[in-house]
């Protein structure tokens, strides 16, 4: 079997998935394979989290910057 190249480490771990959800995402999504449909939902889920951290952090920040303003 043939190792595919991904565009970014990996790291091997355990996940536990409910009966028949592995076999049902294989089932799919037979070229690309379970796996890699598990990672690409991980990294959407991450990245919208991200995003969404991001946006709380710079209007906490315009808040921030507006009431220092009044108070001078």
């Amino acid at each position: 079997m043939a190792v595919r190249k991904e565009e970014y480490p990996l790291e091997k771990v355990i996940l536990n998935l409910r009966k028949g959800d592995f076999k049902w995402l294989q089932y799919m999504h037979p070229k690309e394979g379970a796996a890699k449909q598990i990672r690409k939902i991980v990294i959407r889920y991450r990245e919208r989290v991200e995003k969404k951290i991001e946006e709380r952090q710079a209007a906490s920040k315009d808040e921030l910057e507006l009431n220092l303003e009044e108070i001078l």
